[in-house]
Formats: structure tokens, sequence, C-alpha cells
């Protein structure tokens, strides 16, 4: 008896690690019970979601646009451009394009919980009818997405790749989803963040290497705040993926 007393504190400290550990990961290791948690966990806090971009890496416009707008306008045509943001949470990606006196084009949005999706269209309220018409939204896994091929100029996919079973076959459709030229901008966990997620891909060298295998060049991974990178990365002009 009093072993099995002794062993109590422990016993709770692994627990506290364990649940910590869950948290930290959103439950993306506990398949299908992990995505229910995720989903429901995101809907509710959807409300309060946009106080993280309060901090000084999410407000430096000079940080913004060095990593995410500058490709995004180098890599658009003027007319008729085609972007999708994936995971797109509440919007941040997608607004700050609609921002943009040089973006004329179209956003296609995607994400698992319907309440980001409902805020993410509450801030359209504050855009004229015609922005607001360049914009869809639809409520979809990304286990599930199923692109046409060669159908975007840039896709976006931000702070969500560590949390991704599969995240090479995300990948896979997004290189075939890209026209050819075509941009891929999104995120890897960094700093200590990254052990937290093994087998997710997110050491630098993980992360160029499984761009690579799915035929992406010109990758560029840069610091962006204390737990993710920013990653760019091209379609090939021809196709020539690895898988």
């Amino acid at each position: 008896m009093t072993e099995m007393i002794s062993r109590y504190p422990l016993v709770i400290m692994g627990a506290v690690c364990a649940m910590y550990w869950a948290l930290v990961t959103e439950f993306s290791y506990l398949g299908a019970a992990g995505r229910m948690c995720m989903r429901f966990t995101y809907s509710i806090s959807a409300s309060v979601y946009d106080h993280k971009w309060k901090s000084n890496a999410y407000k430096s416009s000079k940080i913004t646009n060095e990593l995410f707008l500058n490709p995004l306008k180098e890599s658009l045509p003027a007319t008729d451009a085609k972007m999708l943001d994936l995971a797109c949470g509440t919007g941040r990606m997608s607004l700050m394009a609609l921002r943009e006196e040089w973006f004329h084009g179209s956003i296609e949005a995607i994400d698992f919980s319907t309440g980001m999706l409902r805020k993410f269209q509450r801030k359209l309220d504050d855009f004229d009818e015609g922005q607001r018409n360049r914009v869809s939204m639809a409520c979809q896994d990304l286990a599930d997405w199923q692109p046409d091929d060669n159908a975007y100029d840039a896709i976006t996919m931000m702070e969500v790749s560590q949390f991704l079973p599969d995240l090479e076959d995300v990948v896979r459709k997004v290189y075939k989803a890209l026209r050819p030229g075509g941009l891929f901008l999104l995120t890897r966990a960094a700093g200590v963040y990254s052990y937290a997620l093994p087998h997710r891909n997110q050491s630098r060298d993980g992360m160029d290497s499984l761009l690579n295998r799915a035929g992406f060049r010109d990758i560029k991974i840069r610091k962006w705040e204390s737990r993710h990178d920013a990653v760019s990365a091209w379609k090939a002009e021809s196709e020539t993926a690895d898988v």
C-alpha cells in the first residue's frame, strides 16, 4: 500500500504531461477522436482566436510583406488570379491579400471548423460587395479535400502542417492543384515546439525533402515567429515530381 501511494505523484505527473502534450499537438495524434476534439475546440474558440494576431511577429507589416505578401505578389498574375487558402481559420491570409491594391483575383477558402468560417464571414462585412463576391468558403477537412488539377496560382496553408497525420498526401495534392510555376506558401513548426511533433516532417531538412519529393523547387524556409517558420515553394514549370 505504501509503495502504491508513493507512485501516485508519478502517475499524476505523467497524466498531466500527457494531457499537456495532447493540447500542444491539438489532439492530432488521437485519430478520428482527436479530429473531433480539434474541430470542437476551434469552433468554440473562434471568437477569441484573433487575439494571437496582436503579437509583434503577427502585427509587423515588414515581416508580413517579406514572408507572405511579397511572394504572393510576385507569383500571382495581374488578372484572373486564383488563390486557395487551406485551413483558413478566421481568414487572415485571405483578408491580407484582399486588402492589397495589386490583388484582383478570387479566393477560395476551406476550413473544417464552422465557427472559424462564421467569424471569417463576419469580417468580410467590412469589405465592399465587389470584394466580398471574390471570396468563397467551404467547410471541409483537408483529409477529404480532392482538388482539380492545375486550378490555382497560389495555395496558402498557415500553422497547420504540424497537425496533419499525412502531410505528404496533402502536399502531393497541393502540387497537383497548382498551375505550373504556382506558389505554395505554408509554415512549419520551429524551435523546441517541433520536438513535440515526431514523424510530422517539421525539421528544416524534413520539410525541404518532403517538398522536393513532391516536385517543388526554389524552396525557402525563413524565420517567422518563435514557434513557426515561413516556407515558400514553387511548382516546377514542367511536372517532374518524384512521387
